[in-house]
């Protein structure tokens, strides 16, 4: 009997997305940066933001979740729920609506850690200060006195790739990123119809390497991609 699918049937505690040594995209709203992951820390449960009062049907102004800000080359991924009754709005980063459908953008409400108990459905990215911002809707008939906001995850700590590395891409060591190679294992990168693939340029025991950046934007080896921004 085939397995019926439903909605999250994979969801489980929260993973980093990335592990040591990985090589990452991270696509911000502007920009894109190949990486390659130093450092990994977990960050547990705590109040990033208290916009404050609220009044009754009444949205709140869109306030900047500063204490989200990281360090440079720094990326962090994030799940998040509201402690106050107000459905929340996110925006990634500041300005760029996240969860936005043609018609609506989603919110969140403190209800979903029923509806989601892992808070998969919450998952967001951010790259160094490009911090976020959220809004409440205070849907009741009376004020609140606090919106408040519990984020936790992970904070990864990154390098850019050496525009003059090479990574290996076959055997045993690939992956592996090298400064200083001979010539008769530097490959070159050939484009046929629909694939690229990397050619020996001499015989020998010596590893297939390629440039490190072409060798990660035409995907020779595993790329994660970390999607830091709200927009498609």
């Amino acid at each position: 009997m085939d397995e019926m699918l439903r909605a999250f049937k994979a969801a489980r505690m929260m993973e980093p997305i990335a592990r040591v040594d990985w090589f990452v995209k991270v696509e911000t709203y502007r920009d894109i940066h190949y990486r390659q992951v130093t450092y990994r820390e977990s960050i547990p449960p705590f109040q990033v933001l208290d916009i404050g009062a609220i009044a009754a049907q009444i949205v709140s102004a869109v306030t900047n979740a500063g204490n989200l800000d990281l360090q440079d080359d720094e990326f962090g991924q994030w799940r998040w729920f509201p402690l106050d009754n107000v459905m929340a709005r996110i925006y990634n980063p500041a300005g760029v609506s996240k969860f936005q459908l043609k018609n609506l953008q989603v919110g969140v409400e403190k209800s979903i850690i029923y509806r989601d108990p892992t808070l998969l459905s919450t998952e967001f990215y951010t790259w160094e200060d490009e911090r976020p911002a959220f809004d409440g809707m205070n849907f009741s008939d009376y004020a609140l006195n606090a919106c408040r906001f519990v984020v936790f995850g992970y904070r990864y700590k990154t390098v850019e790739i050496d525009e003059k590395a090479y990574i290996i891409i076959e055997g045993p060591q690939r992956g592996q990123v090298v400064k200083k190679i001979s010539s008769d294992a530097i490959g070159l990168l050939r484009v046929s119809q629909g694939s690229v693939e990397a050619i020996k340029l001499a015989s020998g025991d010596m590893p297939r390497v390629v440039k490190a950046l072409d060798a990660l934007t035409m995907k020779l080896v595993p790329v994660t991609l970390v999607k830091c921004s709200g927009s498609p």
